[in-house]
């Protein structure tokens, strides 16, 4: 079942375009159902939220009307509110009324084959270009934001978990997303052939090593950074290095001192006296 949330690939959904074809990476249709693909209908009267239907989509007009946004939290399926040209007040009260019916009322149970992260039901869906307006609707509201409108690759960049967009664009939304990732940092370095400690001349078992005996070289294998030189003069070598070689720590007595950690995520906390 599709999720609809950040740690997600992005929803593509597009308009029905009847006898148009429609691109294979497309998710959903907003409209007619198409095959096995998703159904999103746009609606405007109570009896429209009850089709048969994985997605609501209430038009932008339709944003100061409490009945239908309070409709649509009962109905059981996630809605897109689309939030074209409507002002920030605007947004975050509709917002407010779907939270309230969702939380409040008699919703019926869940349905469709969409679930939103997090177990609500709204995405506000803004449009007609500004999306640096994203961050600002998911700051004052704390819901998961879509996009409908040009350039919809750069929305996906700027947090757009659902968007609405017409045939032929997908690929460049999904080429987006994946240079994107994931945002996570890896716990360890990949990346090699980086500038490392060698040795800069043969040298034999026993050896104290003196600064005079180290270089630096982008090679394989090091395990010593250019900045662990000092952790390294005044140890003894257990083996013979040829000229060039990387040192490794097996190749030293002892163990290097801990580096402090001058670049910390955090300042350190010092306890007051």
């Amino acid at each position: 079942m599709p999720v609809i949330g950040p740690a997600h690939p992005c929803l593509i959904f597009t308009r029905q375009v009847r006898g148009g074809k429609l691109d294979p990476g497309i998710d959903g249709v907003i409209g007619d159902s198409h095959g096995s693909m998703i159904r999103a209908v746009e609606f405007q009267s109570a009896a429209e939220a009850a089709a048969d239907a994985d997605l609501l989509v209430l038009p932008p007009h339709e944003i100061t009307h409490r009945q239908l946004v309070e409709v649509s939290a009962r109905s059981g399926l996630p809605t897109a509110l689309c939030t074209h040209g409507a002002t920030l007040k605007e947004i975050t009260r509709a917002a407010g009324w779907h939270q309230l019916a969702f939380r409040g009322g008699e919703c019926a149970p869940a349905r469709g084959r969409i679930t939103l992260q997090g177990g609500g039901r709204l995405v506000l869906v803004h449009g007609g270009g500004n999306i640096r307006a994203l961050g600002k609707i998911a700051a004052q509201t704390f819901l998961p934001v879509g996009y409908e409108g040009a350039r919809p690759e750069l929305a996906v960049a700027a947090g757009a978990v659902l968007v609405i967009a017409p045939p032929g664009q997908v690929a460049a939304i999904r080429e987006a997303e994946q240079a994107l990732g994931n945002g996570r940092l890896p716990a360890e370095a990949s990346v090699t052939g980086r500038r490392c400690i060698v040795a800069a001349r043969a040298l034999s078992a026993g050896a104290v090593i003196a600064p005079g005996d180290l270089a630096l070289a982008q090679v394989m294998g090091g395990e010593f950074a250019p900045y662990q030189q000092e952790s390294v003069i005044g140890r003894r070598l257990l083996t013979d290095l040829a000229a060039g070689q990387p040192l490794q720590r097996e190749h030293l007595d002892g163990a290097e001192a801990e580096a402090p950690p001058w670049f910390a995520p955090r300042p350190p906390q010092v306890k007051p006296d």
